[in-house]
């Protein structure tokens, strides 16, 4: 499937939840711990698919993607991990030099993520990641690189397509953060990775 072909459907996924969220005036307020457990047991376990990233042009109609192969494990009902997401994904919107030479060529870590169903006839979540760390060496010299990403924000969510036994995610790069230093390293905010994954 090409990269074009995967946004499109993402995107369209994207737009129902967010139809779906802002439309609740049927649905009750919050999930029984019974909801909660039988939304999970659909989607627990591990999940393979891609991840889907700006390479240039984010915003403009030059914009450029790439796709990684992912994999997601849902190991509880209220958290799950991305393995191995290289730095590389969060650089489009780095300026050029020291710092992002080295990020493009650092290896991968992974992303944990929080998150809560949604009250809904479908099974959707809110989802807060943590700050991503990458330990990185450039300059002469060792430095931690903080990703940080938006939480609490319906622009990171996730849909599970029950027809097509799929789940979307999305989430939003906040800004990248050198050692101790509360600078965003950003030039602009970065637009959402979106996540297009399978259940085995």
């Amino acid at each position: 499937m090409t990269t074009k072909k995967i946004i499109t459907m993402l995107m369209g996924c994207m737009a129902a939840i967010t139809f779906v969220a802002c439309n609740s005036d049927d649905e009750p307020a919050r999930l029984t711990p019974a909801e909660i457990a039988q939304r999970y047991d659909v989607i627990k376990g591990v999940h393979d698919g891609m991840m889907v990233y700006a390479l240039s042009g984010e915003g403009t109609s030059n914009y450029k993607t790439d796709t990684l192969d992912v994999k997601i494990d849902m190991y509880s009902d209220s958290a799950f991990v991305i393995k191995n997401i290289p730095p590389k994904a969060f650089t489009v919107n780095l300026p050029d030099g020291d710092l992002k030479t080295a990020m493009v060529n650092a290896q991968p870590v992974d992303l944990k993520c929080v998150y809560g169903f949604m009250p809904s006839t479908q099974i959707q979540f809110l989802l807060n990641p943590t700050t991503m760390e990458y330990h990185l060496t450039y300059g002469d010299k060792p430095h931690k690189v903080r990703v940080a990403f938006y939480i609490n924000n319906y622009s990171s969510y996730g849909l599970w397509d029950s027809r097509k036994n799929l789940m979307y995610m999305q989430m939003v790069v906040a800004g990248v953060f050198e050692d101790d230093n509360n600078t965003n390293k950003l030039s602009k905010n970065q637009v959402g990775l979106m996540f297009y994954t399978k259940k085995k």
